[in-house]
């Protein structure tokens, strides 16, 4: 057998299999987007936090306690991810999973050194290029300022 027509022969081979791979994975990506109708939209912004070194941390499920942060107009399932300008050095951002409704859209803030920082919270769906930002501050004061606070306002 001629070694060019083997040649022609293996790249005519390799050249359909990767043509049905991709009509395979560019139909498995239209069924995948076929569904992703509807968007997120943003229903209620998260306004600047105050957090005192020693107190409480901010805990809320951004999509399902109302009023919601983040809404789907077609009810489908949304993920919430957050993070700190300041990575750990004011606050500690987790990102918690709600068990009961099966998705991670619970925002914690657990105060962690006095300063400010602006708070980043991404909401996404399964469709890759749906998403939806909002950013707002949280400073955190000293338990000190807590306590003039109180006695200015009595």
């Amino acid at each position: 057998m001629n070694p060019f027509f083997k040649l022609f022969k293996n790249i005519i081979i390799v050249a359909v299999l990767v043509a049905s791979i991709m009509i395979t994975l560019t139909s498995c990506d239209q069924d995948r987007l076929a569904g992703c109708e509807g968007d997120i939209i943003i229903e209620n912004e998260i306004p600047d936090l105050t957090l005192y070194l020693e107190g409480e941390s901010f805990i809320r499920d951004l999509v399902h306690e109302q009023p919601p942060v983040f809404r789907h107009t077609r009810d489908e399932k949304i993920v919430t991810t957050a993070r700190a300008a300041d990575y750990m050095n004011t606050v500690r951002v987790l990102n918690r999973y709600n068990e009961e409704m099966n998705s991670r859209t619970i925002l914690e803030i657990i105060p962690k050194g006095i300063g400010s920082t602006v708070i980043e919270v991404v909401a996404r769906d399964d469709c890759f290029d749906r998403r939806r930002t909002t950013t707002f501050t949280v400073t955190v004061l000293d338990n000190d300022n807590e306590n003039l606070t109180t006695l200015i306002s009595n």
